[in-house]
């Protein structure tokens, strides 16, 4: 995984099952974009969702690996 900078900008996206993708979350820190999705979104959305930077889009896996990394959880939550 490439450096990421937890402050930078960033937005919460989702992709429903019809295939249609729905802002969540504008105009956050990178941090608490991935805490939203990891915390905040049902189970069953965590899995669809994308976060966007100016330079990155990250997928659940590196959003769960940095929620692990910065948060210091031993599991997730459900």
């Amino acid at each position: 995984m490439l450096h990421i900078d937890p402050a930078m900008p960033a937005t919460v996206l989702t992709l429903s099952r019809n295939k249609t993708v729905t802002t969540r979350v504008r105009e956050t820190s990178l941090k608490e974009a991935v805490r939203f999705v990891m915390e905040r979104l049902p189970r069953v959305e965590r899995s669809r969702s994308l976060i966007r930077t100016p330079t990155h889009s990250l997928y659940f896996a590196e959003i769960e690996a940095l929620y692990m990394q910065w948060h210091d959880k031993p599991t997730m939550p459900h």
